[in-house]
């Protein structure tokens, strides 16, 4: 099992009001790009915390090495050191990258061994580390998910001790989660994924969803962006996708539908249907079967949904007049 040692001094109990919190604290670095300093800092207070730790993650071909390279350009244009290191990826293939999304601010090094890492964390205001899968240790025999776990907890102790904010590309596992133990999204301050969505995946422009969905120092929020062949555009406000409209069902079908699910179909037969006491039946295709009937009833008019106020999602079926 592992345990978060994350370095933090032993303090006395102290009344809230009297508690004094440093000015580089409340402090927040702003990369420049509007929509990404709303984002983790919230508008009121945008920008990063000195000293947070950003755990960002997706699937490949996402775009977060892109991201994070762009994120260093703009950090180093604003007079922040900025350092970029890859663990994975030589220097020359990440050099035509650069070139390719017109990133030429920063520093970018090849190294895997923990140990230089911490001591790059003392040097640099930003570093990114890309990733955290390629990254091991002189001083342990530890390996997968341990190793893992001991490299997170000395990265995120060196980023409080010298108040570097560090972001962390981390790879996904094919079922689509942080890869890494519990203890990763526990140990930083933020988690974020990127997720390209399903109409523009295989293109090269992409509507690109980030989910800020942990944050120690500011809202949790999802943010679409657009990226194209020279990264990510943030002038580019991605317009929200317009659901297709519902191919209309001929009543020839909806009778074979009936015929196939008139033990569900019968539960329909009352004015207002509620969901929550829906029948638990077996499910076709990738929907349970009540929504499916549902689904189809609602294509045909015969039924609408309605969302029953001051419940939240709650709603209810009713037949149309």
């Amino acid at each position: 099992m592992s345990i978060m040692r994350l370095d933090l001094n032993e303090t006395q109990y102290q009344d809230i009001s009297s508690i004094d919190v440093p000015a580089w604290f409340k402090e927040r670095m702003k990369c420049g790009i509007e929509v990404i300093d709303n984002t983790f800092g919230g508008q009121e207070e945008p920008g990063f915390v000195r000293s947070s730790v950003v755990a960002m993650h997706g699937d490949p071909g996402t775009g977060k090495t892109t991201l994070l390279l762009q994120l260093l350009n703009s950090f180093a244009i604003r007079k922040y050191k900025a350092a970029y290191i890859a663990t994975e990826e030589h220097i020359w293939q990440m050099k035509q990258t650069c070139d390719r999304i017109l990133v030429k601010n920063g520093h970018l090094r090849n190294t895997s061994v923990l140990e230089n890492i911490l001591t790059d964390i003392k040097k640099y205001d930003v570093v990114m580390i890309d990733s955290i899968s390629g990254v091991s240790s002189k001083k342990t025999n530890k390996t997968g998910i341990p190793l893992q776990d001991y490299c997170i907890t000395k990265i995120c102790g060196a980023a409080k001790a010298h108040k570097t904010t560090v972001f962390i590309n981390v790879h996904n596992t094919k079922n689509k989660k942080m890869k890494g133990s519990t203890m990763l999204a526990h140990a930083v301050d933020t988690v974020c994924e990127l997720t390209v969505s399903e109409e523009t995946k295989g293109m090269r422009e992409k509507d690109v969803e980030l989910n800020v969905y942990k944050n120690r120092f500011g809202p949790t929020l999802n943010t679409d962006l657009f990226q194209g062949n020279r990264g990510y555009d943030f002038n580019t406000v991605v317009a929200p996708k317009e659901k297709p409209t519902a191919k209309p069902v001929t009543k020839k079908k909806i009778d074979v539908q009936e015929e196939e699910l008139r033990g569900v179909v019968k539960s329909l037969l009352r004015k207002t249907f509620n969901v929550d006491h829906a029948v638990k039946c077996k499910s076709i295709g990738n929907k349970p079967r009540a929504n499916y009937v549902f689904s189809k009833l609602q294509q045909a008019k015969v039924i609408e949904k309605v969302v029953t106020p001051g419940t939240g999602n709650k709603f209810t079926y009713r037949f149309i007049k």
